[in-house]
């Protein structure tokens, strides 16, 4: 339940906000999102039972898939076009990154604060960003006059026409939708998977920053590329971490016993 309110709103809410992310005033949906972010973080300090908890988690979940779209565009807005590949590539980085503090700082602060603290602290960061965000200038985005004027409605349709249209698009698009699901509940269920095979809390927290460095590593090398042909490397890359996974998925199902260090 918790990874189908994790990966739900990006699915159902996220085409719907991107359409209006796309005409709205980008400054302005950083802030709100971030800001979103922050007082429903607060709130999971205070869930009283599981459903309120999966209720504010779906609800963080269609702010944030306001706010992706968002720093996305910020990042093409601000940045040189022969250096967008290396801009991503550092924006992967930092994702991936977080992967290896974020669980040393977490559990850090598990020892000093109840979880509800580590809510809370989190809570205060997105009001931090939306502080430093108050201060960000970006430059205007060129429209076409007639786009700004179209119905809202009109917009999404004519976004999902356009993969009908163009099956590049329409490949591309499922290519990455079937990623972005498969990423969703690696994520969530991994956590599952460590304790059936045996490891302790620490080897999940280990296993998540195996997670973020690989992460991190194949972000810079993204970041270092130039590929005339993107589509073949994520496709070549799908083919190296998809067998892998499925073998250490039939592993576990078959009660073969993993050593640690290659499961890491």
């Amino acid at each position: 339940m918790l990874a189908l309110a994790f990966a739900l709103p990006y699915v159902v809410a996220g085409p719907l906000l991107a359409a209006w992310v796309d005409r709205a005033d980008l400054k302005l949906v950083l802030l709100l999102s971030n800001l979103g972010r922050g007082v429903l973080t607060f709130a999971l300090v205070i869930a009283p039972n599981v459903e309120i908890l999966l209720l504010i988690v779906l609800l963080r979940g269609i702010v944030d898939s306001a706010f992706t779209p968002a720093r996305q565009s910020a990042i093409q807005l601000t940045t040189p076009e022969p250096l967008l590949m290396a801009a991503n590539g550092l924006h992967q980085g930092i994702n991936q990154a977080s992967k290896i503090v974020a669980p040393a700082c977490g559990g850090l602060l598990l020892a000093l604060v109840p979880a509800q603290g580590v809510f809370a602290i989190n809570g205060v960061l997105s009001v931090a960003a939306f502080l430093i965000l108050l201060g960000l200038q970006l430059p205007p985005r060129a429209h076409v006059e007639h786009d700004a004027e179209e119905p809202f409605l009109a917009r999404v349709a004519g976004g999902i026409a356009e993969f009908g249209r163009n099956r590049l698009l329409l490949a591309v698009l499922i290519f990455a939708s079937a990623a972005n699901f498969t990423f969703f509940l690696y994520d969530t269920q991994i956590a599952l998977l460590t304790s059936q095979l045996g490891y302790d809390a620490t080897a999940f927290g280990l296993t998540v920053t195996a997670s973020g460095i690989g992460g991190m590593i194949g972000a810079s090398l993204a970041g270092l590329m130039r590929p005339n042909r993107p589509l073949l490397l994520m496709a070549l890359a799908a083919l190296v971490s998809g067998p892998v996974t499925v073998g250490t998925a039939l592993a576990a199902a078959s009660g073969i016993a993993i050593p640690f260090p290659l499961f890491w």
